[in-house]
């Protein structure tokens, strides 16, 4: 923009009012132009929606200060939110605010001076096999009539179940998911760029168990860029849809299979929970961490190495040299 028309719109009273959710849209085509992953798009505008609700509907940039970021940073925290969420919110408001600088509504940063919290890594929260063999048994057991409404969503909720054990991809990455991205005479699939969450392509193979679920697609069905997961009239079903395969359908099934064999099938399941799972069995069967890394698109090998600590072989194996402690004390009882 050119710098007199900029300190223009910085000197005019009516840019000064002007309300800070009017502005979204000039920000939502600025991220557009920056050519920022659909993904992170919408996460940034989320984010920045939730930010001004809290701010108020008709807040302005005069509202938007350091002290109104600080307490919005510690309205987070008495919420509870992991300190990653307070970062990207941070992350998200100084963004705004730098493409309010470059516009000429805004003179400054107002997130200059808020203390990020720490980001700590999430630990790695897998299904031992124990508890896939619980997940798939309420899965298999007493499947609807095929050919009815009911058996059309149990055969779509078991393929995703089976892609997020066999693939290990992220929730927005599997609703992105094409049937032009799968390879089946291959065993491979793409996930593309602009689906991913670092903005890389990678291809994963998958075992012939879950390519003989997608061969149960109908194959008028499997045609580019067809969504490989969607609704009953074969429109995209969202990230969120998929997560209630997990909170609403699976919870049903695994109370029918307690209430069936008297055994108890409580597991605490969501989508990411299936990723650690897939990536922990392949560090746990001594896949070597590169590959492992390149399966889940993980920038940093570090990332990929926080999987050893949930190998429990490992942990037997260590434990397994401590001595027998009761058999200690028979054989001092036996010198006396």
């Amino acid at each position: 923009m050119n710098e007199v028309r900029r300190l223009r719109r910085l000197a005019s009273p009516a840019e000064a009012r002007a309300r800070l959710c009017d502005q979204l849209p000039g920000y939502e085509a600025y991220l557009l132009g920056e050519q920022r992953r659909p993904q992170g798009r919408r996460r940034y505008l989320w984010t920045m929606k939730r930010f001004l609700a809290w701010l108020g509907e008709d807040a302005t940039h005069a509202e938007l200060h350091s002290a109104s970021v600080q307490h919005y940073k510690e309205f987070l925290g008495k919420r509870g939110c992991a300190g990653a969420t307070v970062i990207n919110a941070l992350a998200t408001i100084r963004d705004f605010s730098l493409w309010a600088v470059f516009e000429g509504y805004r003179i400054d940063d107002p997130t200059l001076g808020i203390r990020r919290p720490p980001k700590r890594a999430p630990k790695p929260n897998p299904l031992y096999p124990d508890d896939v063999a619980i997940l798939m048994a309420a899965i298999e057991h007493n499947p609807p009539t095929a050919g009815s409404r009911a058996h059309w969503y149990w055969q779509r909720n078991r393929l995703t179940i089976l892609l997020f054990l066999t693939t290990g991809l992220r929730l927005s990455e599997m609703a992105e998911l094409r049937w032009s991205d799968i390879h089946l005479r291959a065993g491979v699939l793409d996930v593309r760029a602009e689906a991913a969450k670092n903005g890389s392509e990678r291809s994963v193979s998958f075992p012939p168990q879950t390519r003989a679920a997608l061969e149960l697609v109908p194959a008028k069905q499997r045609k580019g860029g067809a969504p490989v997961l969607c609704r009953v009239g074969g429109k995209s079903i969202s990230a969120s849809g998929l997560s209630h395969i997990f909170d609403r359908w699976l919870l049903t099934l695994l109370s029918a299979l307690a209430e069936a064999t008297g055994e108890d099938t409580t597991l605490h399941l969501y989508a990411h929970r299936l990723r650690h799972t897939f990536a922990s069995m392949l560090v746990w069967e001594d896949v070597d961490l590169r590959t492992v890394q390149e399966l889940l698109g993980h920038k940093q090998l570090e990332t990929t190495a926080r999987y050893t600590a949930t190998d429990p072989r490992k942990k037997s194996r260590a434990v397994a040299k401590l001595p027998d402690f009761a058999d200690l004390g028979r054989q001092w009882m036996d010198t006396e």
